[in-house]
């Protein structure tokens, strides 16, 4: 709007108007790219530090102290007197 009246009064060519905008274009798009780029990096420490603390947490369930490690020959699992429960 403040360079309409320019170009009207002829104080500003249209290329020069032309030409600063196309400068201007040229500073902004890399900017806007550099700011995709942050919020991408920050998104995805946010996501490892979110990773890192689920490893971080204690086990839950715990082998029994006299459990025996499983012999897997074939690729199979065989299980045998195995029951599940849900605490009340």
């Amino acid at each position: 709007m403040l360079a309409y009246g320019d170009i009207v009064s002829g104080k500003l060519d249209v290329s020069d108007f032309v030409t600063f905008n196309l400068y201007i274009i040229q500073i902004y798009m890399p900017l806007g790219m550099i700011g995709t780029f942050w919020r991408f990096i920050r998104q995805n420490w946010t996501d490892v530090e979110l990773v890192l603390d689920i490893l971080k947490t204690n086990e839950g369930i715990k082998d029994a102290p006299d459990a025996i490690d499983a012999n897997i020959t074939a690729g199979k699992i065989e299980f045998k007197n195995i029951t599940f429960t849900y605490d009340d």
